[in-house]
């Protein structure tokens, strides 16, 4: 869990240790077998949520090669757009449609609420240099956390 203030001001994200985090479009990895889920962090659902709501997405279809770090698709309030990034290159195997056409669940679960299935090229090589556990998520936040600070986010 990640915290920022405390008393009647605080706010917390969750973390969970078992997914990888693309630093800088939040999106998170789990590990299944020979193939990733991927969804997008409780922590930019709650920043997408203080602008508007997540009102629509869209995304490249089932099939598709992608490489690392290329934009899957996006998702999109009137007032905000965000890409959908891959964690690592490998095939689309499969895009949760009743996510993409219902975007509004994700707040629901952000960890449940998956958007693609992806079989990574190169095992998990592509994931070592995301945060992942404790220690290296905190770290990671904190630095987000600052520069949010630093530019009057949470005033």
């Amino acid at each position: 869990m990640i915290k920022r203030g405390s008393g009647a001001g605080e706010l917390s994200w969750s973390f969970p240790d078992d997914l990888y985090y693309m630093p800088f479009d939040h999106e998170w990895a789990r590990v299944e077998g020979d193939a990733l889920r991927v969804g997008i962090s409780s922590f930019i659902v709650w920043f997408m949520s203080r602008l508007l709501p997540i009102d629509w997405m869209r995304t490249v279809p089932a099939g598709r090669m992608v490489k690392k770090y290329q934009a899957l698709g996006s998702y999109e309030s009137p007032s905000y757009f965000t890409a959908l990034r891959s964690p690592v290159a490998g095939e689309i195997l499969e895009v949760n449609f009743e996510i993409v056409t219902g975007p509004q669940r994700i707040k629901e679960a952000p960890y449940e609420h998956w958007i693609f299935l992806i079989r990574p090229a190169n095992g998990a090589t592509d994931l070592r240099d995301l945060p992942h556990g404790g220690d290296a998520v905190k770290g990671w936040m904190s630095q987000v956390l600052a520069e949010m600070e630093s530019v009057g986010e949470f005033d």
